[in-house]
């Protein structure tokens, strides 16, 4: 679901260093768009802080212990949308962000273009995530045996909507299928590509591409 367009989007930023939240804080502040409501630079803080200033996004730090914060803070406030901000520029810690619940992963060493990006495309209802780690996530889940996995187009659809963090039940609504079958097509998809759990079926997500610029899909039309 897309966020109201005609008001400002509410950004608290959540950091344990405060030049970096100074940073980010500045380059924000110069969009029209957008109002930083709040920051904190104390782990302590982050939660009474968030909750009393009601963001629509709220960008995490990926410092060791920020995949357990982005966990809590899906948890504690569902209908934010939460950017990582990360140093690491691999599909690995990209695929942990996005398992944990983050909408947008952004780096560090990006121009701050990125982050405006990144804002937009919560906005949107999308997803946003860039790096190297995204264009070249190394060797494709498919098999131990090198070859080529081919997935029917069904559990194409039924594994990317799985990547972008639908139910089972909400996809067999959307495909018109039983929650079984949509089980079924998941379970074959993720055997044949040896993908265990979520976090697995995300990296896989990344490497395809299938989150570079691409919005949470409100709808997708059933195959043929």
């Amino acid at each position: 679901m897309s966020l109201a367009s005609d008001t400002k989007l509410r950004v608290f930023i959540c950091d344990e260093h405060p030049i970096l939240v100074a940073g980010v804080r500045s380059f924000l502040g110069r969009s029209p768009d957008i109002e930083v409501v709040g920051e904190a630079s104390s782990a302590g803080a982050f939660l009474p802080l968030i909750s009393e200033a009601c963001p629509d996004i709220i960008i995490v730090d990926a410092v060791p212990g920020g995949i357990s914060l982005i966990r809590c803070l899906v948890q504690a406030f569902p209908n934010a949308r939460i950017i990582c901000l990360s140093e690491q520029d691999d599909h690995r810690h990209i695929g942990e962000a996005l398992a944990a619940g983050a909408r947008a992963y952004v780096l560090k060493t990006s121009p701050g273009e990125s982050l405006l990006r990144a804002v937009e495309a919560l906005r949107r209802g999308g997803q946003y995530v860039e790096g190297q780690g995204v264009r070249a996530g190394g060797q494709l889940a498919g098999g131990s045996n090198g070859h080529r996995t081919v997935l029917s187009e069904r559990e194409v659809t039924v594994l990317r909507l799985v990547a972008f963090g639908y139910s089972s039940r909400e996809i067999a609504a959307r495909l018109g299928l039983t929650t079984k079958s949509v089980e079924t097509y998941r379970i074959r998809a993720t055997g044949k590509l040896e993908l265990h759990g979520r976090s697995d079926i995300i990296q896989y997500a990344i490497v395809m591409g299938w989150f570079q610029g691409v919005a949470r899909p409100a709808s997708i039309a059933a195959p043929n």
